[in-house]
């Protein structure tokens, strides 16, 4: 008797490529001159609105942060350019300042432009927002002042009015009878 003998095949393993679950993401390179727009920092956008812009989510977005690093330095330079022109006019306001003007006026049927300077008065309230923000220890609402009861003023207490000092709260305790 012959006894045939089949051989199995090799199971041969390929390496399928693996591909990234969930959609596409939807930035591109092309978005440039939306970029720029945000770039420029002369509106001072937020998250929201930039997403807006683009037509994305918030959440998007903070992605497209995560993972492409010229949009997320694009995006700091415009936040950076818009604080300091709020800096900047908060100064102004503060300190006073001053821009030209044209006064428009009609006499006897005539139109006369006058160029004028229009002086604005520094802000009080523009003056402590500054100062409490720049010089907090010396601006603050709350100031902290250290009293100085040492233990010897509050030995004296004591003998004076009939109450032990306490260092450890700072507060009078009653004098226990002996």
């Amino acid at each position: 008797m012959c006894q045939l003998t089949m051989k199995t095949p090799k199971k041969t393993t390929r390496k399928k490529a693996q591909k990234k679950a969930g959609r596409p993401s939807s930035y591109h390179k092309t978005h440039g001159s939306k970029l720029e727009a945000v770039a420029d920092g002369n509106k001072g956008w937020t998250d929201k609105e930039i997403a807006e812009l683009f037509g994305v989510s918030e959440q998007t977005i903070n992605t497209w942060k995560k993972k492409y690093p010229e949009f997320l330095e694009s995006i700091k330079r415009a936040k950076v350019l818009g604080d300091d022109a709020v800096e900047r006019s908060l100064f102004q306001r503060a300190t006073g300042y001053s821009v030209p003007e044209v006064h428009i006026s009609v006499h006897q049927g005539d139109v006369e432009i006058t160029p004028i300077i229009k002086h604005y008065a520094p802000d009080v309230l523009a003056q402590i927002f500054w100062l409490k923000n720049r010089r907090p220890k010396l601006w603050r609402d709350k100031q902290e002042i250290d009293h100085g009861v040492t233990d010897a003023m509050g030995e004296l207490m004591r003998e004076l009015d009939g109450t032990a000092y306490n260092p450890g709260n700072g507060q009078p305790t009653e004098r226990e009878s002996t």
